[in-house]
């Protein structure tokens, strides 16, 4: 669990390790579906943050996107915020460079992680319980 500690420590923005801690401590407690959640918020959280630094230095591209984000967000379009979602590890990644392509590699996964964990119903339940029975290491299908 130390080294748990110590990857929370090394989030640098606030609000971001925040959202890490909080997924951390839902791994803790033995909720990893909502931990993978948790995180997925956490680094999307990140990103967006990162995003914005750059687009409030003047980055063209940061700018159009930020630009297109707080339009959703002004409009309440869940759906445009989707779009800005999952567009975004291409962004940092093709766009801005802000993440390698192992690190988007990496991260797309936790994403797919993700959208299993938060949409089971899209899913069949033998994947969900085959999925979380990797995390843990035991049964949870009976």
């Amino acid at each position: 669990m130390r080294d748990l500690e110590a990857l929370t420590s090394s989030v640098r923005d606030l609000e971001s390790r925040s959202l890490f801690a909080e997924a951390v401590r839902a791994y803790q407690a033995g909720a990893y579906r909502a931990s993978i959640i948790s995180v997925w918020v956490a680094v999307s959280v990140d990103l967006t943050n990162k995003v914005r630094h750059l687009a409030d230095i003047d980055d063209s591209a940061a700018s159009e996107a930020i630009a297109r984000l707080d339009a959703a967000i002004q409009e309440n379009s869940v759906k445009k915020m989707q779009i800005f979602e999952n567009a975004l590890l291409d962004l940092c990644y093709k766009d801005l460079q802000l993440i390698s392509a192992r690190e988007q590699s990496e991260l797309l996964r936790v994403y797919a992680d993700r959208n299993l964990c938060a949409h089971p119903a899209f899913s069949s339940t033998d994947e969900v319980c085959r999925f979380t029975t990797s995390l843990t290491g035991e049964s949870r299908h009976r």
